[in-house]
């Protein structure tokens, strides 16, 4: 069963479209709220659903760990990569993935993503990674004209938008582009102001979202 998360916030200080607590419980691609030490604190349907069937993830006493042992060490490399105490790494939304199989071999994306929520009564984060699990269906419905419309984007945006979903940060977009940082990150903000969303976190969430809602 899932465990409730939720996070109180000043009602001035959401986005106008959905925040990524809104947007958990409705996405269709499997999402995970954990703390620093990977324990679960909120799965959306399609994540406890996951969990239940132990396909490429699985919970050990409360802790979400991938299905199989081989990629238990490549997991945690992840998870502290995003949820490094430099507060500089913390600051900018770190987001890392990796490649994890299922049970009949094949490769789903998870990708972490660092989260900068409110602090709770006892003056910690209530959930410091979301994780975003796209499988092969998502990774086939990417599809960059409909962003495109949806968000009036540029090419550009466009382009980085479907970098991001697929679990890149942006010194890999850049290194994949040859595109300076500065230009990248002038490109993510537009991406925020377009979406109405202030993290990363959120960003991704609300990209997948649209991407996997059906049209008529």
């Amino acid at each position: 069963m899932a465990v409730k998360y939720r996070k109180s916030r000043p009602e001035r200080s959401r986005p106008r479209l959905a925040s990524i607590d809104a947007l958990v419980d409705r996405l269709p691609t499997p999402m995970f709220l954990i703390d620093r030490a990977g324990v679960l604190q909120h799965a959306n349907s399609a994540g406890t659903e996951t969990l239940q069937r132990a396909q490429y993830l699985v919970l050990h006493d409360g802790h979400v760990r991938p299905r199989t042992a081989k990629q238990k060490q490549q997991f945690a490399n992840m998870l502290a990569s995003v949820l490094s105490d430099d507060s500089i790494t913390r600051a900018s939304g770190q987001s890392a993935s990796m490649s994890i199989l299922d049970v009949q071999g094949q490769a789903a994306v998870l990708v972490a993503q660092t989260l900068r929520g409110q602090l709770n009564l006892c003056g910690k984060p209530q959930a410091d990674a979301a994780l975003f699990l796209i499988r092969p269906t998502e990774k086939a419905h990417i599809n960059n004209f409909r962003l495109q419309i949806m968000f009036c984007l540029t090419p550009a945006e466009t382009r980085l938008a479907e970098y991001l979903i697929r679990g890149m940060n942006l010194a890999a977009v850049s290194g994949q582009l040859h595109l300076s940082r500065e230009t990248l990150k002038s490109q993510l903000r537009s991406l925020f102001e377009k979406t109405r969303t202030n993290r990363q976190g959120e960003l991704i969430a609300l990209l997948l979202s649209s991407l996997t809602v059906s049209v008529a």
